[in-house]
């Protein structure tokens, strides 16, 4: 894993989700997603992760699942595998200043979903190619970098068609 996150592309099984934050150490981005502070091991690989027989992962709680954490370039992130529940929680992960990010691949069933939350609040959400269909708190919290990267988005979002000449 020395190159970053790049290892994320190359990912063989499926995966439920990716969830990054900011202003937290990997370890509690886990609690946050419902993973018990004593549940820890150490780190194992995508196909390992995938073998495990994924019960039991949040004590007490719905869904069965494994999270795999890591950090890189400052946020944490954690890799969601099997019918995991940690991503329905990104508001309460953000809580105290925490930016969260979650990445869903819907492989299966595209497109690909992404959500941003801030202090407690789910700000904005979104479909991949489908960035024009926004909601949340704040649904065009993110246009401006939306716009950088080329991502279509509504046609009045003036931010996206005024370019410098």
């Amino acid at each position: 894993m020395n190159a970053g996150i790049e290892w994320l592309v190359g990912l063989e099984n499926w995966m439920s989700s990716v969830v990054f934050a900011r202003g937290i150490s990997p370890e509690e981005l886990a609690v946050r997603m419902g993973a018990a502070p004593e549940g820890a091991t150490d780190p194992i690989t995508d196909s390992q992760a995938w073998a495990l027989d994924m019960e039991g992962y949040r004590p007490g709680g719905d869904g069965d699942g494994v999270v795999r954490v890591g950090e890189c370039g400052g946020w944490a992130f954690a890799l969601e595998y099997g019918d995991s529940t940690g991503g329905e929680r990104l508001a309460e992960i953000s809580r105290d200043g925490v930016e969260a990010v979650r990445y869903v691949p819907m492989q299966e069933h595209p497109p690909a979903t992404v959500g941003y939350a801030r202090d407690g609040v789910l700000l904005c959400s979104f479909g991949l190619h489908e960035e024009n269909h926004r909601f949340g708190a704040e649904p065009d919290v993110l246009v401006p970098d939306l716009c950088r990267s080329g991502a279509r988005t509504r046609r009045e979002d003036a931010s996206c068609s005024r370019r410098p000449r």
